[in-house]
C-alpha cells in the first residue's frame, strides 16, 4: 500500500455482499417463502452513479429471493451471484470476465461474426444444414476469409476452433467459447420461439455467465 489517495484512485471494480452491507441485515419471509430485504436508497443511487462513471459492480451473496435480482436489475448491475456458496470461485469468474484480453475479445467478436458461415456450403452440398454440419463446412470457409483479411495465425485458428464447436455444448474450453454458445442460445431461441420449457433447459444446463443470465431473463421473462 502506498498513500491510500493513489491507491483509491486506482480502483476500477468493487464487488459487495448484500445482507448486513445493503440492509441492515433483517429478512422477512413471507407465506410463500420469498425473502424480503430493506435496502438503503442512497446505496442505490451510489451504485448507478458509480457504473455510469464507467466502474465495474458485482454482486455476490449467499442470499437468495427474487426481490435480490429485481432491484439489481433496476440499477443496472449485470453481474449478480444469488445463492452462492462459493464466493471464491464467483470471484475468479468476474476476474476472468473483465480481464478478458482485447486480442481475446477480438477472436470472440470474430467467431460471432463468422460461426454459420458453414450454412451455405452445407446446404449446397447435403440439400440441408444442421449444427454439425455448421461445425464441418464452416473452418474452412472461415480461416479463407479471415486469412484474405489479414488476421493473424493465432486469432484465425482459435476463431476457427470456435466456429467448429458452436454446438458442441461439452468441455468448454473457455470463456470465449462459453459467451459464443450462450449468444448463439439466445438468437435461436427467439428465432425459434422456443416454448418456455427449451428455454428454462437452456437457462438451467447452458448457460453460465451472469451477463447471459440476465439477458435470458429479461428476453424470455424468466423468473428465477
Amino acid at each position: 500500500m502506498g498513500n491510500f489517495k493513489e491507491d483509491i484512485a486506482r480502483i476500477r471494480a468493487f464487488v459487495f455482499d448484500v445482507d448486513g452491507v445493503m440492509t441492515d441485515g433483517g429478512i422477512t419471509v413471507t407465506p410463500e417463502g420469498e425473502f424480503l430485504r430493506t435496502f438503503y436508497a442512497k446505496d442505490g443511487y451510489a451504485l448507478s452513479l458509480a457504473l455510469k462513471k464507467g466502474y465495474r459492480i458485482a454482486i455476490i451473496t449467499g442470499g437468495r429471493g427474487k426481490a435480490l435480482q429485481v432491484r439489481f436489475d433496476m440499477i443496472g448491475i449485470e453481474h449478480v451471484y444469488t445463492n452462492c456458496h462459493h464466493k471464491l470461485k464467483a470471484l475468479h469468474e468476474l476476474r476472468d470476465i473483465w480481464g478478458m484480453e482485447p486480442d481475446e475479445m477480438q477472436v470472440l467478436e470474430i467467431a460471432a461474426l463468422a460461426h454459420d458461415i458453414g450454412i451455405k456450403n452445407a446446404e449446397l452440398k447435403y440439400g440441408y444444414n444442421n449444427g454439425k454440419l455448421q461445425e464441418q463446412e464452416g473452418p474452412p470457409e472461415a480461416r479463407r476469409l479471415l486469412r484474405e483479411a489479414g488476421a493473424e495465425d493465432a486469432a484465425v485458428e482459435r476463431a476457427c476452433y470456435l466456429v467448429a464447436h458452436h454446438h458442441t455444448y461439452r468441455n468448454i474450453d473457455g470463456l470465449d467459447y462459453l459467451i459464443l454458445v450462450e449468444a448463439d442460445f439466445l438468437v435461436n431461441m427467439y428465432e425459434d420461439k422456443a416454448d418456455a420449457d427449451t428455454i428454462r433447459t437452456a437457462y438451467d444446463n447452458i448457460f453460465a455467465t451472469e451477463s447471459g443470465k440476465m439477458l435470458c431473463r429479461q428476453l424470455f421473462s424468466l423468473e428465477y
